[in-house]
């Protein structure tokens, strides 16, 4: 994870009112970030830096190259984030850790043997370590429930895919694997979860490769899915 941080001072930094010192501290803040994050920037170096690279003419192209870059920026900062929030299922649910490594190791091999575009591997990947993001919204005792699921908690559980893409959905980045989390759950046969697709009605990277239906929560734990 990145980390960016931005001084201001007083009596260093001239100031009329207290928020001055704020905006100041904020304008530093994004002078870090577009340089591309993980450092520190002071109220003295935005002064000194204003407007070195300012066109004051500036094209359309050159304005869509700088919006590019700080798409691109926000987009891994908000990955990251998402990623390292996706890594503390492991500590409510610490068979999920070890099972999302696995996944994503035999999920990138299964897409690259079939051929798929680099870039579909990626989402695959991603998909891959997010799928079972949503287990943060179920209770504990049933993910470490060691007996058969009784009709009522596994109604539970299966609303696991459904969370994880409500929490990912407002990011624009991870728009292409949200199919993927939704419907990781569902099976060949149609009887999988949440909405019982079957055959080629599941995207290619998301079937639940699993010959019987989930009993328990140690069902709940494919080799691959």
């Amino acid at each position: 994870m990145k980390l960016s941080l931005a001084v201001a001072a007083h009596p260093e930094d001239t100031i009329h009112q207290a928020m001055d010192l704020v905006l100041l501290a904020d304008q530093a803040l994004n002078k870090a970030k577009e340089n591309g994050g993980n450092q520190i920037c002071s109220a003295t170096d935005v002064r000194k830096g204003s407007y070195e690279h300012i066109d004051l003419n500036p094209d359309i192209h050159s304005l869509g190259e700088k919006l590019k870059k700080l798409t691109k920026r926000s987009n891994q900062s908000l990955a990251e984030a998402t990623f390292a929030f996706a890594k503390t299922i492991e500590l409510k649910d610490h068979y999920s850790g070890e099972h999302v490594e696995r996944t994503v190791h035999y999920a990138a091999d299964i897409a690259q043997a079939l051929g798929l575009p680099a870039d579909r591997v990626e989402i695959i990947k991603q998909a891959a370590m997010l799928h079972d993001l949503g287990k943060i919204g179920i209770r504990k005792e049933i993910l470490h429930k060691n007996s058969e699921l009784n009709p009522k908690e596994m109604a539970e559980i299966k609303r696991h895919p459904q969370i994880g893409v409500d929490i990912i959905r407002p990011i624009h980045f991870f728009q292409p694997v949200i199919p993927l989390i939704l419907y990781h759950h569902e099976r060949w046969d149609g009887k999988g979860y949440p909405y019982g697709l079957k055959k080629e009605e599941i995207p290619l990277g998301c079937v639940d490769c699993r010959p019987c239906g989930c009993v328990s929560s140690a069902d709940l734990r494919p080799a691959i899915s």
